[in-house]
């Protein structure tokens, strides 16, 4: 079963979950977009692991439709973004 994960926070702790994302295997999981608002950690993120950027993470759950999601943002962010994720 293929799960479909988006990322959002591309520092330092969002790039580490990328990477363990993916070492899942292609029918596992595929990450279908990363969100951050800084322009250059999210450059990075999307050059890396050549997967779709966002600025903001609504336009990417609308726009990737996401079956799960990875919040790796400053701790008083959580609680707003897994609240529109969900």
């Amino acid at each position: 079963m293929l799960v479909k994960v988006a990322v959002v926070g591309v520092g330092s702790i969002g790039m580490n979950h990328l990477r363990v994302l993916s070492d899942f295997p292609d029918d596992q999981v595929q990450v279908v977009g990363v969100a951050d608002p800084d322009a250059r950690v999210l450059a990075h993120a999307v050059n890396r692991y050549h997967i779709p950027g966002y600025a903001n993470y609504w336009e990417m759950f609308a726009e990737r439709t996401p079956d799960a999601v990875t919040v790796a943002v400053p701790t008083h962010l959580h609680y707003a973004i897994s609240a529109h994720a969900l």
